[in-house]
């Protein structure tokens, strides 16, 4: 067995018997404010209303606003309106929208939209709280979901996932390899936008160009998955007081699209949320 094979192993088995024995209760600072922040494209309008139901139920915070950034899309702005939701238009938070094949793989994928909406979260631009939440458009909040205690610390949702370039990236863009036994990566995050400034500020001083052009450059063409916002920010803050909780959560098809309520019946027991992932679309759940 590969050295890789044998730390994704190693990771998964620590992961669930700390998943099997954390039963941790976290008390939510409910006095707290923060703004919710979900990218999206045309193709997400048919989830999205799942996302806001578990945002608007599950947040055991103040919600000053709900921000959905997106390109200019008639649908998505309808949406908005009918929401009561904060429309952003993308290009607008940067001051330039997703350069298609600005980010081209070898094999001729291009990764221009989807390092651009991890931009957008790390860019600190968007919202008037001091927290923000990020949260993909497919991923559906089914259990109370504290992200800021009474204390003051911030909680992450931490999952099993291990993609080395990752961390590959992150040694090029900090100068040190990340050591982690969970993943950052969990479809949503807290963010504290001092702490973004400090992470900013940190990259452009190592890389000497703008913080968002050092990433676009960091990109290793010869990978798919080779960059990720939450493990770059994580990996930051991972010094400061948080906790730590397993994100428990499901991939589903889109086939068991549900309504809200019956999705919370059959899964909420046992998961704190569930995804709709594209590229799980002709696929039976895991």
């Amino acid at each position: 067995m590969s050295l890789l094979k044998l730390k994704k192993e190693f990771r998964k088995t620590v992961y669930n018997i700390w998943n099997s024995i954390d039963n941790k209760v976290v008390i939510p600072n409910e006095s707290v404010c923060i703004d919710v922040i979900i990218p999206v494209v045309p193709k997400d309008l048919h989830i999205l209303p799942l996302c806001l139901q578990g945002v608007r139920r599950q947040i055991p915070h103040k919600i000053d606003a709900i921000y959905v950034v997106a390109p200019d899309n008639e649908d998505i702005k309808s949406f908005c309106r009918k929401e009561s939701l904060v429309f952003v238009e993308e290009s607008s938070v940067l001051g330039y929208a997703p350069r298609k094949s600005e980010i081209k793989l070898n094999d001729g994928s291009d990764l221009s939209g989807w390092i651009f909406q991890q931009l957008l979260k790390l860019s600190a631009r968007i919202g008037n709280q001091r927290y923000f939440l990020t949260i993909d458009a497919d991923h559906v909040l089914l259990q109370p979901h504290p992200f800021l205690t009474t204390e003051g610390r911030v909680v992450y949702y931490r999952s099993r996932e291990y993609n080395e370039p990752y961390y590959k990236n992150i040694e090029q863009l900090m100068g040190y390899y990340p050591v982690h036994l969970f993943s950052y990566v969990s479809h949503k995050m807290l963010f504290d936008k001092n702490l973004l400034h400090d992470l900013q500020h940190k990259i452009e001083q190592k890389k000497i160009e703008s913080w968002d052009k050092a990433i676009i450059h960091s990109i290793d063409p010869k990978v798919h998955s080779g960059f990720s916002e939450f493990e770059l920010y994580g990996d930051f803050v991972c010094h400061t007081d948080c906790y730590n909780l397993p994100w428990r959560s499901k991939s589903l098809p889109y086939t068991q699209i549900d309504k809200y309520d019956n999705l919370v019946l059959q899964y909420g027991q046992k998961y704190r949320s569930v995804t709709f992932p594209e590229y799980f679309q002709n696929k039976t759940s895991i």
